[in-house]
């Protein structure tokens, strides 16, 4: 199970919010770090909303568990984590944490909780169609204090719209 988790907090615990596009996808048995099925995902970074990327590369690689069946010690070992899968050329917007320092391990804050996929609306703006989708639990918890109220005024508006431009403000 994972917790819920507001938008305060999904922006809160990010250490770095990117727009990306996957570029590739790469599952492979990891024996040196994780000891388990991992996915490699390349991103091609279009936009950087938290915490700018280490390097001059506008590529990042994240890597988390992956689903599937791998070879341990001669057995056949299957692993079902459902983690979010992300499909290659599509854009999203990932809050990522840093990478675990021994496994190297990258998932997205929340899981799923912390990607969001940007779309194309019929009239060619960006959306972000999942936030609507998750407006009450990206608001829930927020406090009635200044910061809160106005938080809790920005998902009710990104939920209205689901523009990407105003996601982004809310994000900011």
């Amino acid at each position: 199970l994972v917790k819920s988790l507001n938008i305060k907090q999904l922006t809160g615990l990010a250490h770095q919010i990117v727009r990306a596009k996957v570029v590739n996808k790469q599952i492979e048995a990891d024996p040196y770090e994780s000891g388990a099925l991992v996915c490699y995902y390349t991103l091609a970074v279009e936009e950087t909303l938290k915490a700018p990327l280490a390097g001059p590369s506008d590529e990042i690689i994240i890597k988390q568990l992956a689903d599937g069946t791998t070879t341990q010690n001669g057995l056949a070992v299957r692993q079902q984590y459902n983690f979010p899968q992300y499909e290659v050329g599509k854009t999203y917007v990932f809050f990522l944490p840093q990478a675990h320092s021994k496994t190297g391990l990258s998932a997205p804050i929340g899981l799923a909780q912390g990607v969001f996929e940007i779309v194309a609306d019929r009239a060619g703006r960006e959306t972000v169609p999942a936030f609507v989708a998750r407006a009450g639990i990206l608001k829930k918890g927020l406090t009635d204090d200044a910061q809160g109220k106005l938080l809790k005024a920005q998902v009710e508006k990104v939920a209205n719209d689901a523009r990407y431009e105003e996601f982004k403000k809310m994000i900011q």
